[in-house]
């Protein structure tokens, strides 16, 4: 009589998680730095510096940096579970939770660049002249 060992399967709260928080996370992302921009180009903000540059821009890399962080970690964790879940299921039928897991990390990678590439225009092109 031979004895597998349990397979470890993916907490759903957890694949949930790493599935959804790519479109979140930039959805708030994208809210913030585009109410940063408007509400701080009509308060004057622009005028405000803070290491050379203006207290809009330096929080917009803050924020840039931060969700590109975030991002990109969920994608490498749901990528080191899809690839352990991957191997384990080589003798096992394929599961749902595999699917969600590459998708996850897809997602979360394609939001890591789609939010690096939101900063571009504020961080290097010129802002506030439309007011």
């Amino acid at each position: 009589m031979t004895q597998t060992t349990p397979r470890r399967e993916p907490h759903s709260r957890r694949l949930w998680f790493m599935f959804l928080s790519g479109p979140v996370i930039y959805s708030v992302y994208f809210l913030v730095v585009y109410s940063l921009g408007e509400f701080g180009c009509f308060s004057g903000l622009q005028f405000v510096g803070l290491f050379g540059w203006s207290i809009i821009r330096v929080g917009v890399a803050a924020l840039t940096v931060v969700a590109a962080l975030v991002t990109f970690g969920v994608g490498f964790a749901s990528f080191r579970s899809w690839r352990r879940t991957r191997q384990e299921s080589k003798e096992h039928d394929e599961e749902n939770s595999q699917f969600m897991l590459f998708v996850a990390t897809g997602l979360n990678g394609l939001f890591t660049v789609i939010t690096l590439l939101t900063s571009v225009p504020m961080l290097l092109g010129s802002y506030c002249q439309w007011i």
